[in-house]
This record gives structure tokens, C-alpha cells and sequence, in this order.
């Protein structure tokens, strides 16, 4: 017995016609708008539209576009923004040193043998 599957054809895809020509294309697209509209096209009506697949542009570019970037203006600026930390650094030290010390507040336990005292003599 014979499959159904084997009567079938099997599907291609239409292949996409490249214009030849392609002054000719732009020639009809600079003329007024309105005006070929304006007119029927006899056959043209009925006809299928098939797309077009974008194909990429080659990146094998001669000229290299001027850089906006600066590269002085970049470490001129990330100097300065380290010298900014390490002056802000030594502010919070020189605080830290000029501010009253705190003394403890929590009781020490002495001993009997007076283990821990503070001699004065």
C-alpha cells in the first residue's frame, strides 16, 4: 500500500527576484506620488506582493568617525576624582583624632587581691 505522504510534493519557497536595475527603481519613485496612484495599473491589482528578505551590509568600513570621546578629559577627570577620596579619607581621620574621647561607661569588677588596679606609686 502506498502512503499518502508519498503522493505529495514536497513545498519550495518561492526564490526572491533581485532588480537588476536598480536607477531604474529610484526613476519611478521620484516622480509625484498622487499621480501614480491616480492611475490603474491593469494586472497589477490581482497580483500577489512577495517580500523581501534584508540582507546585512558588509562592515569592511574605510573611514573611522572622529571619536567624541576625550581621552585627556577622562583621566584629567578620574585624577581628580581620586584625589577627592583620599582628601575626603584624611578629613574623617583628622576628625576621628580632634573629637573628645568617650570614656567607658560600663563598671570594672575588682578582684580581692587588687588584681587589675592602677598603681600610682
Amino acid at each position: 500500500m502506498r502512503n499518502s505522504e508519498d503522493d505529495r510534493v514536497p513545498y519550495r519557497r518561492p526564490s526572491v527576484k533581485k532588480p537588476a536595475n536598480k536607477a531604474a527603481g529610484m526613476a519611478s519613485r521620484d516622480g509625484d506620488l498622487d499621480l501614480d496612484l491616480s492611475q490603474p495599473r491593469s494586472g497589477q491589482s490581482s497580483a500577489r506582493q512577495l517580500t523581501s528578505r534584508p540582507e546585512a551590509t558588509p562592515l569592511d568600513f574605510v573611514i573611522r568617525p572622529q571619536s567624541k570621546i576625550d581621552p585627556d578629559e577622562i583621566r584629567a577627570r578620574a585624577k581628580q576624582c581620586s584625589q577627592d577620596q583620599h582628601r575626603m579619607k584624611m578629613n574623617k581621620k583628622l576628625q576621628q583624632l580632634r573629637a573628645p574621647k568617650k570614656k567607658q561607661l560600663q563598671a570594672t569588677k575588682l578582684s580581692v587581691e587588687g588584681r587589675g588596679m592602677v598603681k600610682y606609686l
